[in-house]
């Protein structure tokens, strides 16, 4: 279902449009209305009136919502306070350290009034599955334009909201995924309890260049870099060791994920409720207790007890991921 659509060149959120109002698609051209959430919706969304299900949407559903929700909130907590409040709103980077001239911010709320901490706005960017913006080179072009930036994960959302208490609790202890524009100097610190301890693309067959005191894969851009404190190597996806988008490593090419998703069979007995290479019993008895993987949501959930990882679309939808742990 469609979160993001398109009023007077403006993107918009459901919540922005009154009931039985026409927007655009942003990604098939078509007209779109909003709906009320239902019990199985939970939030309020667009649809298309032609009913067609042949609009992929572009990005995920999944962050679009997502998008969606950080939006609904800023308009709740700074209800009032802003001249501009939505989703996917482009940026004009000149005179800015930028190598671009233009980002779009996922979720941005501009005020009417220099706020008394976040300056003139705050952008809400969200990142979703193994890759994402650079976070250190997208933070710096948005301080020097006088925004606050807050980058959160799937973690930071419920079904129907986004959580705002995660975003004052990373203002609040200097997390380094929220940063104030007086913090312009400490944007790129990192420790490494910061970088990822797991491959976050372990299934691309990884092209290694040597760069300046770290690594870069050619195919699916990560970086990594050993760790002689923990005899290992440590994984970056989000731009801390350097940019994930460069030009001085040409883009090799990558054979796609093979989930074999669709099989109808696993070792002759019957059909899998999981991908194929994913036990359907956990090896130490019982069912998976599915958790979140990695350092930060990384789209993938792993047994706590076995440690079996899976893509979070895959799981069946009688599963569920067990914040507790």
């Amino acid at each position: 279902m469609p979160f993001i659509g398109e009023l007077n060149q403006e993107r918009v959120i459901p919540e922005q449009v009154p009931d039985k109002t026409t927007v655009v698609c942003p990604s098939c051209g078509g007209d779109m209305r909003p709906r009320q959430p239902s019990d199985e919706d939970h939030v309020r969304h667009f649809f298309h009136l032609n009913n067609s299900g042949s609009c992929t949407g572009g990005e995920s559903e999944e962050h679009k919502r997502m998008k969606s929700m950080a939006v609904s909130k800023l308009r709740d907590v700074f209800s009032g306070q802003y001249s501009q409040c939505g989703p996917e709103v482009m940026l004009d980077m000149n005179g800015t350290t930028s190598t671009v001239k233009k980002r779009v911010a996922d979720s941005l709320v501009r005020f009417e009034e220099q706020h008394p901490l976040f300056d003139s706005g705050l952008i809400i960017e969200v990142q979703f599955r193994n890759k994402g913006k650079s976070i250190p080179e997208t933070t710096k072009g948005y301080l020097e334009k006088g925004y606050s930036v807050f980058w959160a994960y799937p973690k930071d959302f419920s079904e129907s909201e986004f959580k705002y208490e995660r975003l004052e609790e990373g203002f609040s202890s200097n997390s380094n995924l929220a940063y104030l524009p007086s913090d312009l100097n400490r944007v790129g610190e990192f420790d490494e309890e910061d970088l990822l301890w797991e491959d976050p693309m372990p299934e691309c067959n990884h092209q290694w260049k040597d760069i300046d005191g770290f690594q870069f894969c050619a195919r699916c851009r990560i970086n990594r870099a050993y760790s002689t404190d923990r005899t290992r190597f440590l994984y970056d996806n989000v731009g801390f060791l350097g940019p994930t988008d460069r030009d001085d490593v040409s883009l090799e090419k990558s054979p796609g994920r093979d989930d074999n998703t669709n099989i109808d069979y696993q070792d002759g007995y019957g059909i899998s409720k999981y991908p194929r290479g994913v036990s359907d019993d956990c090896i130490y008895g019982g069912e998976h207790r599915w958790m979140d993987y990695g350092w930060a949501d990384q789209g993938k959930a792993a047994c706590k007890d076995c440690d079996a990882k899976i893509w979070k679309e895959d799981l069946p939808d009688s599963e569920m991921i067990d914040e507790s742990f």
